[in-house]
C-alpha cells in the first residue's frame, strides 16, 4: 500500500510525496541509513513497489550548519545535524570530525583510525588499514594516507616514507617492513580529496 500526496498544489512527479512501507514487496534496506528509494520509470506507477530501488542519490555533501560535516552523514550517525564537530560522541579521544575523515564509527569508541607497530621477532612491520570513502555523505570523495616517521617528537620533522605517499584507500592493509637500527616513531595521514 502506499500514497502518493501532492505537495504545495504541485500535481507533478517531482511535486509529490511517496509515503510507502520500507518491508518486501517495497526496498527494504533504506529506513534510517540515509539510503534514498529511486523511481525507475517515471511513466509507471509511483505505488508498484517493482517500479523502486534502493540507491538514487542524495545532495550528500550538503552542510546546512557550515560545520565541516555533511547533514547526511550526521542524519545517518546522529538523527539530525545538531552535533559539534569538535564533539566526542562516543567518549573517545576523537572529534566527529576526525571520525568523518578517518571513516570510523563516531558512535562506538571502540572504532577508531590507528597505526600498529608489530614487533614480529624478525623486524618490526608498522600497519594500517586504508578506507575507503565510501556511504552517506562521501560520494564523490576519495579517501587518502601518507605514512611518514620520525626519529625524534622534539623537533618534530615528520617525513614522508617513499612508497607508502598518497595512498588511496581501498579497503586494504598497508604493510612497511621498518627495517631500520635507530629509533622511529610513525604516523600516519588520512584526508579526503574531491
Amino acid at each position: 500500500s502506499c500514497r502518493i500526496t501532492p505537495v504545495n498544489g504541485a500535481d507533478v512527479q517531482m511535486g509529490q510525496a511517496l509515503i510507502y512501507f520500507d518491508s518486501a514487496p517495497w526496498p527494504v534496506g533504506t529506513d534510517g541509513t540515509g539510503v534514498p528509494i529511486e523511481r525507475i520509470q517515471a511513466d509507471r506507477s509511483g505505488c508498484d513497489p517493482d517500479n523502486w530501488r534502493a540507491g538514487g542519490t542524495l545532495p550528500s555533501m550538503t552542510d546546512l550548519d557550515l560545520d565541516g560535516l555533511p547533514d547526511l552523514w550526521e542524519t545517518v550517525w546522529f538523527g539530525g545535524n545538531h552535533i559539534s564537530p569538535y564533539g566526542h560522541g562516543d567518549s573517545d579521544p576523537f572529534s566527529n570530525l576526525d571520525e568523518y575523515i578517518s571513516g570510523t564509527d563516531p558512535t562506538s569508541a571502540a572504532s577508531y583510525f590507528y597505526v600498529e607497530i608489530d614487533h614480529n621477532g624478525v623486524a618490526p612491520t608498522v600497519q594500517f588499514t586504508a578506507q575507503p570513502a565510501s556511504g552517506p555523505g562521501y560520494e564523490g570523495l576519495t579517501r587518502s594516507y601518507t605514512l611518514e616517521s620520525t626519529t625524534s617528537l622534539v623537533s618534530r620533522a615528520w617525513k614522508p616514507i617513499p612508497g607508502y605517499i598518497d595512498i588511496t584507500g581501498l579497503d586494504q592493509t598497508i604493510i612497511y617492513d621498518a627495517f631500520t637500527n635507530k629509533v622511529e616513531l610513525f604516523k600516519a595521514r588520512v584526508w579526503l580529496v574531491q
